[in-house]
């Protein structure tokens, strides 16, 4: 790869590929962008490589330079659209491929082909838990007295700050928190808002953890 700096988009069908657009120029990056033919006219004027979703989807002319490509980012509105050309740009070796997802299904199947997936429902849904402070709790028994505790970190929890190995010593439950589609399990990570908190162990541990 040279010193060229080049980034494809597939068309998200609205402004949010004009902003990125504008984001990945102003950083430096030679932008390609790929689209069907109605919305090619827009990019018109925009500093931008236009190429026309073909029949296999990637056509000759975006091939000829797919090997000088170092990011990709798949937006638009059609999630299996997404998914297949990511899977092609991944093959291609395009080192780096966002897909934007919506189900949980397709985070899975984007990660399964090398891609890293970005799950809108999910932000979604994080965003109304942080900007609304709603509590999203449960507790399942396992198999008495062993059950699991699942909770959303909202600003006001005292687990803010706190170790998960803090937690896991004062209360003798196993922690494990998911953040952003990852798993934590890192005994010196802190509790950060927005976290989804799992515990498991004695339910009456985790009663009492839950009213802390």
């Amino acid at each position: 790869m040279g010193l060229t700096r080049r980034a494809l988009i597939l068309c998200s069908g609205d402004e949010s590929s004009d902003h990125l657009i504008d984001l990945l120029v102003n950083n430096g990056y030679i932008v390609h962008i790929l689209t069907n033919k109605n919305d090619a006219e827009k990019y018109l004027g925009k500093p931008v490589y236009i190429h026309l979703l073909a029949d296999e989807l990637i056509g000759e002319d975006l091939e000829s330079v797919l090997g000088e490509v170092e990011l990709a980012v798949a937006m638009s509105p059609n999630e299996d659209l997404n998914l297949s050309v990511g899977k092609i740009l991944r093959s291609r070796g395009v080192p780096i491929v966002l897909a934007i997802v919506r189900s949980s299904e397709a985070e899975k199947k984007a990660e399964s082909d090398g891609m890293i997936p970005i799950n809108v429902a999910r932000k979604i849904f994080e965003e109304l838990v942080r900007i609304l402070k709603l509590r999203f709790t449960k507790i399942v028994l396992l198999e008495s007295p062993v059950a699991v505790l699942s909770l959303h970190v909202t600003s006001d929890s005292r687990l803010l700050g706190k170790t998960l190995k803090e937690v896991e010593s004062e209360y003798g439950v196993g922690v494990t928190i998911i953040r952003g589609g990852n798993t934590i399990t890192d005994p010196e990570q802190e509790i950060q808002q927005g976290d989804m908190f799992i515990a498991v162990g004695i339910i009456d541990k985790l009663r009492e953890l839950l009213v802390q």
